[in-house]
């Protein structure tokens, strides 16, 4: 039995306990305030086994801009307990999130807040106002500053102005985090008094800045309306003639017997000789020249009654159409009626 005591068996182990990973928040920083062009850093220290790794992201997504050196360059996330900024700029403010994460579940976050304080700065969209009484008119100041800036609105003679029945003055800020502030002054039925300069002021701890909008009369635009012509029912009527220019053709007085009708030009008296005249198959009674450059002739019967007629040529500009082979002018006699002449070619 003693010699068995004499020999025993050792075993030695190791064992190794993971801890996920833990933020200390005493060595970490909190919330970070820097002004414009300082620098920043932001420190997470996570406790864990093994040790963890700490990650860096924007809580908005955007890109972390890291300087190394001289360079700066836009990076999604940064790797390090520490986030040196060491040119801080209000597009630098805003949350960011250090990831501790050593491959033991569950990893762990730390939210950090960066505020960057600057010095107030006002746009203004329209610096001169034109308008015409009795109408509401509107100003408007964009205000970015940070901390979050008192704002206000003062009139010619340095008045602070408060909404009332005269004024109304409203202002909408960003997000939350944000630094923009819209300031808006609605003057409701402007008066000749309401005419002149607006102060839109703007201060914070860092400093004050202010900006002046100007209101000026313009008159309404005249507009003349033509006047309408008045409107006519159209109802059902007789259309009268209008009267003719030329005097009416009386008939010539008729007699008992047939009288012979007789032709004359110049000094021939008698019955056509025929071309270029033709006369009608009713007792000669209608004469027709078929050429000639004008003449005067009468006709006359076996009473004493006579007429004489004076014809003349006038021919009009001639076109020709395809398919139509002659020209045609008008025969005017001296009772104004036109008788229209065909020359054949």
């Amino acid at each position: 039995m003693k010699e068995l005591e004499a020999f025993k068996i050792f075993q030695m182990g190791f064992l190794e306990v993971l801890r996920p990973p833990e933020i200390d928040d005493n060595e970490s920083s909190g919330d970070v305030v820097a002004t414009e062009g300082e620098r920043a850093t932001l420190k997470c220290v996570a406790n864990g086994h093994p040790k963890p790794s700490i990650t860096w992201v924007r809580e908005n997504s955007a890109n972390i801009m890291v300087t190394d050196g001289r360079t700066t360059t836009p990076r999604e996330s940064w790797q390090g307990e520490e986030l040196d900024l060491p040119n801080v700029s209000r597009d630098d403010m805003g949350a960011y999130l250090c990831i501790a994460q050593n491959k033991v579940p569950p990893q762990v976050s730390k939210r950090i807040l960066l505020l960057v304080h600057f010095h107030p700065i006002i746009h203004v969209p329209n610096q001169l106002i034109g308008a015409p009484y009795g109408i509401d008119v509107t100003l408007e100041c964009k205000v970015e500053a940070s901390p979050k800036p008192v704002t206000f609105w003062q009139n010619s003679a340095g008045e602070m102005l408060m909404s009332s029945t005269r004024y109304n003055v409203s202002e909408t800020h960003s997000k939350p985090g944000g630094y923009s502030v819209h300031m808006r002054l609605t003057i409701r039925n402007l008066t000749v008094a309401d005419v002149g300069p607006y102060t839109c002021v703007a201060k914070n701890s860092i400093g004050e800045v202010d900006s002046t909008i100007k209101i000026y009369y313009v008159p309404l635009p005249t507009t003349t309306v033509p006047p309408r012509m008045p409107s006519y029912i159209e109802t059902n009527r007789v259309e009268e003639e209008s009267p003719s220019p030329f005097p009416p053709i009386q008939p010539l007085p008729t007699q008992d017997h047939a009288g012979e009708v007789m032709w004359m030009e110049g000094d021939q008296t008698g019955p056509p000789p025929g071309p270029p005249y033709l006369t009608s198959k009713e007792e000669n009674s209608i004469l027709t020249r078929m050429e000639g450059n004008g003449g005067s002739s009468s006709s006359s019967s076996s009473s004493s009654s006579s007429s004489s007629i004076f014809i003349f040529s006038a021919a009009p500009p001639s076109v020709c159409l395809p398919g139509f082979g002659f020209l045609s002018f008008f025969l005017v006699v001296s009772i104004f009626f036109p008788v229209p002449l065909f020359c054949l070619p």
